[in-house]
């Protein structure tokens, strides 16, 4: 179990952050429903009030979670589709696992509701207007022509293009759709139930006249709903892959010679091109040039170990960087916690991968 656990950590792509650069570490997290991650095989019962299919869509969902490419459930199909019933819960045949659990409940509201509404918008208006000899806009400029003895107008010289922002009102349409079902799911061995909890999801759309396109189709809609349940409940009952990003440290408080800010530096360069070896080499080479007293050269390493999914060697360098550092480092505060929650998760994942 710890050796696939390992292997889906990793870190991604360097990023600045402010002086410092920092990166982002892949970790599994455990189901936050522990017992429910445990629940392996499983039935997906009818749903009251469903009409719309949302038992399949979450028995897809369900079927369709995996970890390192291997299916996290074992999903046995229920045909026809029946409401839940302890003594229609059986072996699929002779060859398929027992069912575990039994996931059921009731589609509560799926509904898209229209409103209309006003809203400013402004645009360039542009209309011929006349200036005078110093740029300023008349409404009429007028020549006296002595030749004639009368005023006539210059248009054809101080005719000009001006433009305004103009405001004006367009009436627009609001699609607002929501969807919501109170999943349950049963331990069909001890007749138990595991988990009950209400899930919903919403979605706004706004279209207004002279916009480009148009409101989304309802049925569309209300599916992308159903799938979004649906995966709120999938990610509560299995664990999950989540991104924490890691500030990595380049600012000692002892003397560096330039031979040893190079190594870091470099040792910097190559964690951003992922090239955690040949980091992990000149950050211990230039951790044992300062006689062991280098908190960075202990904390990046630690930054690494984390990276591959070494936690308690994580802890240690964090530890012994914390030790050497000579004022207290938020830096290195953070990494100490956030190392025993993943230790913690650690134990915790053994049990329910």
């Amino acid at each position: 179990m710890k050796r696939l656990f390992v292997s889906l950590c990793g870190i991604s792509v360097l990023t600045l952050a402010g002086c410092s650069s920092s990166v982002n570490i892949t970790k599994l997290k455990p189901a936050e429903i522990e017992q429910a991650a445990q629940t392996k095989v499983l039935q997906v019962a009818a749903f009251e009030y469903d009409d719309i299919g949302f038992a399949n869509r979450l028995e897809s969902a369900i079927a369709n979670k995996s970890i390192q490419g291997k299916p996290f459930f074992t999903v046995l199909p229920l045909s026809p589709r029946k409401p839940y019933d302890f003594n229609q819960v059986q072996m699929a045949d002779d060859f398929s696992p027992v069912v575990r659990g039994v996931v059921h409940g009731t589609v509560e509201l799926y509904r898209t509701h229209y409103s209309h509404f006003f809203t400013s918008r402004y645009k360039t208006v542009e209309y011929t207007c006349y200036k005078d000899s110093k740029g300023k806009e008349v409404k009429h400029y007028r020549h006296y022509d002595r030749g004639n003895k009368h005023e006539k107008k210059r248009d054809d010289i101080h005719r000009a293009v001006c433009s305004e922002l103009r405001e004006y009102t367009v009436l627009c349409r609001e699609m607002n759709s929501e969807f919501s079902a109170n999943i349950r799911l049963t331990d069909v061995i001890n007749r138990s139930n595991i988990h009950s909890g209400t899930y919903q999801a919403t979605q706004t759309h706004q279209h207004c006249k002279g916009d480009y396109g148009s409101l989304p189709d309802e049925s569309s809609v209300i599916s992308e709903l159903m799938n979004d349940v649906s995966q709120q409940f999938v990610n509560r009952i299995s664990p999950n892959l989540i991104y924490q990003s890691v500030t990595l440290l380049d600012d000692p408080e002892i003397d560096y010679s330039k031979e040893q800010e190079q190594l870091l530096e470099y040792a910097i360069e190559y964690i951003e091109q992922g090239r955690m070896e040949k980091a992990e080499r000149l950050l211990t080479q230039l951790f044992d040039s300062t006689g062991k007293r280098c908190f960075v050269a202990a904390y990046n390493l630690g930054v690494i170990a984390e990276s591959n999914g070494q936690y308690r060697e994580a802890l240690a360098f964090y530890r012994t960087a914390d030790d050497l550092s000579l004022k207290p480092n938020d830096e290195i505060n953070r990494a100490i916690r956030r190392i025993q929650t993943s230790i913690r998760d650690q134990a915790t994942l053994e049990t329910q991968l």
